[in-house]
């Protein structure tokens, strides 16, 4: 959403700065134009990066909570005293799980939080 708002924005300068120049034949471009753009463009890039990392961290994240998965499986078999120490872990990826999902909701932060975490069910 936010790119194409950028992306909008732009093009409507270009278009502004292009009517301007039709109808003054003035070739010379105001500073604040020209810095407008850049800004633009350099959020733009920024807002490219984030996108691009959300889906790196979800497949960390998942790659990560499937392994832990399989040791506690593991573990629950053929160690019984080690429960308190598992809980706490257990509780540690739940409250990290529940974090990507309330972000995932918040307006501006959901776009650069990946849609599948909301599919990651709590460990048990």
């Amino acid at each position: 959403m936010i790119t194409a708002i950028i992306l909008i924005l732009i093009i409507t300068i270009i278009i502004i700065i292009h009517i301007n120049y039709m109808f003054t034949m003035n070739s010379g471009i105001e500073f604040l134009t020209i810095c407008t753009i850049v800004i633009l463009i350099a959020i733009l890039i920024v807002h490219s990066i984030f996108i691009a990392t959300k889906r790196y961290e979800y497949n960390i994240f998942a790659t990560k909570r499937t392994a832990f998965i399989e040791t506690l499986e593991n573990s629950r078999r053929s160690m019984k005293y080690q429960n308190i120490a598992l809980t706490k872990d257990i509780s540690n990826w739940n409250i990290q799980l529940a974090s990507k999902k309330y972000h995932n909701k918040v307006p501006i932060i959901g776009q650069y939080i990946d849609d599948r975490f909301e599919t990651l069910t709590p460990i048990k």
